[in-house]
């Protein structure tokens, strides 16, 4: 007798297109598939003969999201192939540039597509939201504007930033801009605090679905500087479910880190290498951050951290504490903004380096709103990228959505039979708490030849 097949498609309030199938014999689960059917875009083989100056613009259009992460990680890539260190000035504008990217895209995914949820409104989105709060509302939308506006003083655009270039950056940050935008974040911050204990208390009244995602036990992988919490530049740390980390240089990733075609989605699955697959699956994201890093310093957001911890302890592992974890980060970049908005290095003009181009590899990772991001060159003696790869975060965290699909499912599958609808819909809450980002993931396709 063939398995049964249980859908949901789409999977909703998530970007882009995915489809889950759980396969049903019986009365007992049998597999799972999370699908990410997006449509292909072959970024890595479009890189392949550009001039690597011009891979930093190419690259933030594969994502309208989290263009910044992939601005960045993509010029980190190319200053490291030419051995090119940029000012420190413009160091901390990337940073400042970045922190913006985190800000509109936490309160985005917050307002848009968890708090629905966490706050059982009858019309799951954001008009619901609105309805019944409307101040809450209110400030997920200038939390989301202060972010954009960030990136557009400190990237040239809202969306797709063009302003890093490899040896630095193209412009300093205006005076003016500057001071608008400190009296911006003055007036976000408590937002931002308030946010974060609202989405505290709300998780915390979640027994049942806190219940039902803390089931998976994996690893965690983030970027660290001396075991600090890092979002620009310094080693990836992966953690066990033990407590125990192995840290690696950027460029070694490809020593530790592989990944796997599976024919069911257009996403890759890496893995860590010591492990094998799917043994060697881990997760990316705020709760990896959150996770990996030895504290989380800052007044109020400490409080926040410390409730983190005592809820879900160290390492947290249950999936609705990504929302949480969110929550907390937006509050605590926010206050990070402030501090770097205050430095007046910032308005400095030194913030070129004139690069030498030579022949060589680069990796640049950052850390984007969802995790880990890679970008990795081979760079000819002219000066033209002759290989790219790209791992994004969602790629990452793929395998782990995929894992706990097919152990929620097993769980609920025998008590579902007066409620399928509960089940599915639970199977949703749980990849939405993920983010994913399914267009920056499908830079595969497996062709095959036909009979």
């Amino acid at each position: 007798m063939s398995c049964r097949e249980l859908t949901i498609e789409p999977v909703t309030r998530i970007e882009g297109h995915s489809r889950v199938t759980i396969l049903v014999d019986k009365k007992k689960v049998k597999g799972a598939r999370f699908n990410i059917v997006e449509s292909p875009r072959f970024f890595e083989k479009l890189l392949e003969g550009k001039f690597a100056e011009e891979a930093p613009r190419i690259t933030q259009r594969i994502c309208g999201v989290c263009p910044v992460a992939h601005h960045l990680a993509s010029v980190k890539a190319i200053e490291a192939a030419w051995d090119c260190q940029p000012p420190e000035s413009a160091v901390k504008l990337r940073r400042l540039m970045l922190i913006g990217q985190i800000i509109s895209s936490h309160s985005l995914h917050l307002g848009f597509l968890a708090l629905p949820d966490l706050l059982e409104v009858d019309e799951r989105s954001i008009l619901g939201v609105a309805r019944k709060d409307p101040r809450l509302a209110s400030c997920i939308f200038k939390l989301n504007r202060f972010g954009l506006q960030i990136t557009e003083a400190v990237g040239g655009r809202a969306v797709h930033p063009v302003s890093a270039i490899p040896g630095g950056m193209s412009k300093p940050i205006e005076g003016e801009r500057r001071d608008q935008l400190l009296a911006s974040g003055k007036e976000c911050v408590e937002m931002a605090y308030e946010l974060a204990v609202l989405v505290d208390n709300k998780v915390g009244k979640k027994e049942e679905l806190i219940e039902c995602l803390n089931l998976s036990r994996t690893r965690y992988a983030g970027v660290t500087t001396d075991g600090r919490y890092e979002l620009y530049d310094g080693k990836v740390t992966v953690l066990e479910p033990s407590g125990e980390k192995i840290e690696f240089e950027a460029k070694d990733y490809s020593d530790h880190i592989a990944e796997k075609t599976v024919p069911h989605s257009y996403a890759k699955h890496p893995y860590l290498h010591r492990f094998g697959y799917p043994a060697g699956i881990y997760r990316v994201g705020p709760l990896s951050r959150l996770n990996v890093a030895a504290e989380l310093r800052g007044g109020k957001v400490a409080e926040r951290f410390r409730s983190f911890v005592k809820k879900f302890g160290r390492p947290a592992h249950n999936t609705l504490a990504y929302n949480f974890g969110r929550a907390i980060e937006l509050a605590y970049t926010v206050e990070q903004a402030l501090n770097m908005l205050e430095d007046s290095a910032i308005e400095g003009n030194d913030v070129f380096s004139t690069p030498h181009p030579k022949a060589g590899r680069g990796v640049g990772i950052v850390e984007a709103p969802r995790g880990l991001l890679v970008h990795d060159y081979q760079i000819d003696a002219e000066g033209l990228i002759t290989r790219a790869n790209i791992i994004s975060p969602t790629t990452q965290n793929a395998p782990s959505i995929e894992s706990e699909t097919l152990l929620l499912a097993s769980n609920l599958f025998p008590h579902a039979a007066a409620n399928l609808k509960h089940m599915l819909s639970t199977i949703e809450i749980m990849i939405r708490a993920y983010d994913p980002c399914l267009t920056c993931s499908t830079h595969f396709v497996e062709l095959r030849k036909s009979a």
